[in-house]
């Protein structure tokens, strides 16, 4: 197939989690400006999740140009209907692959540069593919063709960004990934310079994953101690992400400037905030809102203290020495006996960014009790009680926003039956301040003040990312632009730029 190029072949450089309130603030400051001589030619324009409360796998919407409920994926770990139990979420979830396949399939030279869930494009593929050599989340370390591995270790060294070490953290840890993350920032850049200087492609993408694992951990320093730090250790904390989101504007520059002749966009599939922490409490907030009003307090069962101990930090460290194989035993083995099935109406999944509920549906679920015809109202009925949950000093309302998939998701989608049913969006007061929330049910759940986030971060994630570029992003309705708007945006973009003979 001919093609002859009618106009500039397109860079898109991602940021990932650099949040948009950061940026705008930054902007307005003059600390950014490479970012800002993108942002004088065209606006800043908000992302939306593709679907409210799902915000957590936006890249796997971008990559496959997917809404959710097309793709299943609503956390690294998903809840399977048919054994009752949690699996991996994998590239066998996807119908289709990444939105690019067609203009590779075109003759399309392509640049695919540590996108996060992006698959290997496979054999035949012509341009370049990395992943997994400087992105937050865990992905295997390959290229395509094979032998640009070898080539990147000649020329730049080993990665600079080490796996993420999840779990709580010392001063001493948080001081490492401030390190590796401006290192990982810089050699990113460097290779991609390196990349475009010797190569021409038709469109490019790379993302710079130094943001987001500097976000979850060094957001602020509320999730560890000081003591025996010296005030210069201090500082560069405290100014830490200063640091990386400057390191990531001169990237932006310095990437740009590699690539003279190509149209240039900078954007976020998603933010970052501070981590509020309820998410941690959010099982056993749950699971005390069962509770009848009439009960002071439940008893103590060995399920209960199995529950606390699973969401442990001596939990955390002993799932990361166990090989995956006995990880997986462990987790299916939990699955299948962490509720009383014949009493238990619903129940949280693990997530991040929001609070996740499920369901337990007859006919839907192994051992289901709840009556088809009455989800909906049960539903309805848990996320009114769910929005009168207060902080139990300051009498705040705790919950920002609550979605039932129901009302966002029809049932006729491909994996409606694999999704929750309940996301709650928290407000921004910190769990950290408080010592226990008041329940509609009359109760109380209370704990020490102080208390810390089991993950260690104290960065999560914000649903909402940005664009900067010079193209209009098609969205349905008045409705803001998503990230699968951006992909398949993308594609009409570049179809538009050949003649297919």
């Amino acid at each position: 197939m001919d093609t002859r190029l009618l106009s500039k072949p397109v860079l898109a450089i991602g940021l990932d989690a650099f949040d948009i309130s950061e940026l705008q603030r930054r902007l307005a400051e003059g600390a950014l400006p490479n970012i800002a001589s993108l942002a004088d030619a065209y606006s800043v324009r908000t992302l939306a999740p593709d679907t409210a409360g799902f915000g957590a796998m936006a890249w796997v919407s971008f990559v496959n140009a997917m809404h959710t409920a097309e793709h299943g994926w609503y956390f690294r770990k998903v809840w399977d209907p048919e054994t009752g139990q949690f699996k991996q979420a994998s590239d066998d979830f996807l119908h289709d692959k990444a939105f690019w396949q067609p203009l590779q399939r075109a003759g399309m030279r392509l640049a695919l540069i540590d996108v996060p869930r992006a698959p290997d494009p496979g054999e035949g593929f012509n341009g370049v593919y990395l992943n997994g050599w400087q992105t937050h989340d865990e992905a295997s370390l390959r290229s395509n063709p094979e032998q640009l591995l070898g080539d990147l270790y000649t020329r730049f060294g080993a990665p600079k960004l080490l796996k993420e070490n999840y779990g709580p953290q010392r001063a001493f840890d948080l001081l490492a990934i401030r390190q590796q993350t401006l290192d990982s920032i810089r050699q990113i850049t460097e290779i991609t310079e390196w990349l475009l200087r010797n190569d021409r492609f038709d469109l490019g993408i790379v993302v710079i994953g130094g943001a987001h694992r500097a976000g979850h951990y060094l957001w602020n320093l509320s999730q560890i101690d000081r003591d025996g730090l010296e005030p210069a250790e201090v500082r560069a904390l405290e100014a830490a992400m200063d640091d990386i989101y400057l390191a990531c504007d001169e990237a932006v520059g310095r990437i740009a400037s590699a690539a003279p002749d190509y149209s240039v966009m900078a954007f976020a599939a998603h933010g970052m905030r501070a981590n509020p922490g309820w998410n941690d409490a959010f099982p056993d907030i749950l699971r005390a809102m069962i509770v009848p009003q009439a009960s002071q307090q439940p008893s103590f069962s060995v399920r209960d203290g199995l529950h606390r101990f699973r969401r442990s930090p001596l939990a955390l460290r002993l799932s990361r020495k166990l090989p995956g194989r006995i990880n997986g035993m462990v987790s299916r083995a939990w699955a299948s006996n962490m509720h009383n099935w014949s009493k238990t109406r619903y129940f949280s999944l693990p997530g991040e960014v929001v609070g996740i509920v499920r369901l337990n549906i007859a006919g839907r679920e192994p051992q289901g009790i709840v009556p088809m015809d009455q989800a909906l109202e049960l539903a309805e009925e848990l996320a009114a009680d769910l929005r009168e949950l207060r902080d139990l000093e300051t009498d705040e309302l705790l919950v920002s926003d609550i979605h039932i998939t129901d009302h966002l998701i029809p049932a006729s989608m491909p994996f409606r039956l694999n999704l929750p049913d309940v996301m709650v969006e928290w407000r921004d007061r910190p769990m950290i301040d408080s010592i226990g929330v008041k329940l509609a049910n009359g109760r109380e759940l209370r704990w020490p003040r102080g208390r810390r986030v089991t993950s260690g971060r104290s960065g999560d994630h914000r649903q909402y990312g940005w664009i900067i570029g010079d193209f209009a992003i098609e969205a349905a309705g008045n409705q803001r632009p998503t990230t699968v708007d951006l992909s398949r945006t993308l594609v009409g973009r570049m179809a538009q730029q050949r003649v297919f003979a």
